[in-house]
């Protein structure tokens, strides 16, 4: 084989490895992009079945207040009122500063053109090493567009789809566990609140 052609076969070879590499790179984004606009559409409905859910609560709280079974109780009542009122204030006030239903539809948009971008790369012929240079820009354009995804989102991806390259180690494992109990803790404990101030008044 001449010095030519064993040139040429290396620069295919490398080239072949970088179009492989940008595919699993476009891939693996994607897919932490889907799992990010996911959570953050569970957030946002959560954040507004909170809004309703403490709504209904404060109203419920006022008709306690006016009740003539509670008129000795009608200060804690006033007080759990108020809790539930600056409560869902918060609530509202959180969501609309995070925008998390926004957010999700702009990840969405960037993952479906991650999959656009990565049906472009396999078309082109693996020597043609301008159209994998402008593949690579596309894609880091596509990077800057919206926000990366959470540690989270890869952890979930790599337990979802057992990836070689990416095992779900121990430390993993223990990430994923805790990230779980912490979040579900909170969305658990802010709708049992009002429950134990109802129970606490009616023992």
């Amino acid at each position: 084989m001449s010095a030519c052609n064993a040139e040429s076969t290396e620069e295919i070879t490398e080239l072949k490895k970088e179009k492989e590499k940008l595919k699993s790179n476009i891939w693996l984004t994607r897919k932490n992009r889907i799992c990010a606009s996911e959570r953050l559409l569970r957030s946002a409905n959560y954040v507004e079945f909170i809004n309703v859910y403490y709504s209904i609560v404060v109203i419920l709280f006022s008709l306690l207040g006016v009740s003539p079974f509670l008129k000795n109780r009608a200060d804690e009542i006033s007080y759990m009122s108020i809790a539930g009122s600056v409560a869902l204030t918060i609530s509202i006030i959180f969501a609309n500063s995070l925008k998390y239903r926004q957010r999700a539809l702009d990840l969405k948009k960037n993952y479906i053109d991650l999959q656009f971008l990565l049906a472009e790369l396999s078309t082109i012929n693996i020597d043609n090493g301008e159209k994998l240079l402008e593949m690579e820009k596309k894609y880091v354009s596509l990077l800057d567009i919206v926000e990366n995804h959470q540690p989270i989102d890869f952890v979930n991806v790599i337990r979802q789809n057992k990836i070689s390259e990416h095992p779900m180690s121990g430390a993993n494992w223990t990430y994923y566990v805790l990230y779980n109990i912490w979040h579900w803790f909170w969305k658990i404990l802010l709708v049992l609140l009002p429950a134990i101030g109802i129970i606490f008044l009616l023992r």
